[in-house]
């Protein structure tokens, strides 16, 4: 899932510093600053406590004014030295997100699997099926409101095959079907789509931000039996920092088809059934938008 069309900024942009770099130039640039504010207040009231000792004998009231002054100047160099000894670094860390799997459904292929979106198109309606679900929770634990603009699922057959990027099915405006063992009585399900909770709203610390998304496989990686199977997901924050997830192997259990509902989070099953038999299948996972 992408929050941004990156491969047209890397054009303009392959020249440029990263969001991070900037973040940092600009960090050491105020701290430079604050520093010779530091000093520069220090200095002025060393050289008026100066002037008050040469002239109080004959200039007392302007004496004291100078006095007053010095007293100023060093109060207010304290209070930069005390913040920046004592304000929170603003930066974001590379560790500010964690990610928490709250539900799984993992089917070998297309023809097991028990989730399907249906989409409705002005020629009639088709069917894709969805083998591979998530329902994650991403958490902001650092001290400022963290953006994401991409969160992807990469999957990787074999200890020493390569890393594939899955495509996130496109749900909003689609319908969510149970299927279990009846295709004939498939249940519309409600879920809360991690896509609309990310896409240019930052997240707040400490607030989890839940919801499910969607894959399915492509037809080199389908039905990956006897292999070993890792996945993982990544994400890039406005920042340029990035994560990567492993998904532990006790999410990467299959899914059974069954007539069980499935105790879900964030997943509402709404009575509503429907033969998905009548619809055709399509051949490949549609194209975000």
């Amino acid at each position: 899932m992408s929050y941004k069309q990156k491969s047209s900024q890397k054009a303009t942009t392959k020249h440029q510093p990263n969001k991070r770099q900037q973040a940092r130039v600009a960090e050491m640039n105020r701290k430079r600053l604050m520093n010779v504010l530091v000093f520069t207040f220090v200095g002025l009231a060393t050289i008026a406590l100066t002037f008050f000792g040469v002239f109080y004998g004959t200039h007392k009231i302007s004496s004291i004014w100078i006095m007053f002054a010095s007293i100023v100047l060093y109060a207010l160099a304290g209070c930069i030295y005390w913040q920046q000894q004592v304000a929170p670094d603003t930066e974001i860390r590379a560790d500010s997100i964690r990610l928490k799997i709250n539900g799984a459904f993992k089917a070998d292929s297309d023809a097991t699997s028990v989730l399907y979106v249906k989409y409705n198109t002005g020629t009639g309606s088709t069917l894709s099926p969805a083998p591979l679900a998530y329902g994650v929770s991403i958490t902001n634990v650092g001290p400022r409101p963290v953006q994401l603009d991409s969160l992807s699922l990469s999957v990787k057959l074999g200890r020493w095959g390569s890393w594939h990027q899955l495509r996130s099915l496109p749900i909003m405006g689609a319908e969510v079907y149970w299927v279990g063992d009846h295709p004939k009585e498939a249940q519309l399900v409600k879920l809360s789509q991690i896509d609309d909770e990310l896409s240019g709203k930052p997240i707040a610390p400490n607030t989890p931000v839940n919801g499910w998304m969607l894959f399915r496989y492509p037809p080199s990686l389908e039905d990956p039996k006897g292999s070993h199977v890792q996945m993982r997901f990544d994400a890039e924050d406005s920042a340029s920092n990035r994560y990567e997830f492993l998904i532990p192997e006790a999410d990467l259990q299959d899914t059974q088809k069954g007539s069980l509902k499935p105790n879900a989070p964030h997943m509402f099953f709404t009575g509503i059934k429907e033969d998905l038999t009548v619809y055709p299948i399509e051949r490949s996972a549609p194209e975000r938008e």
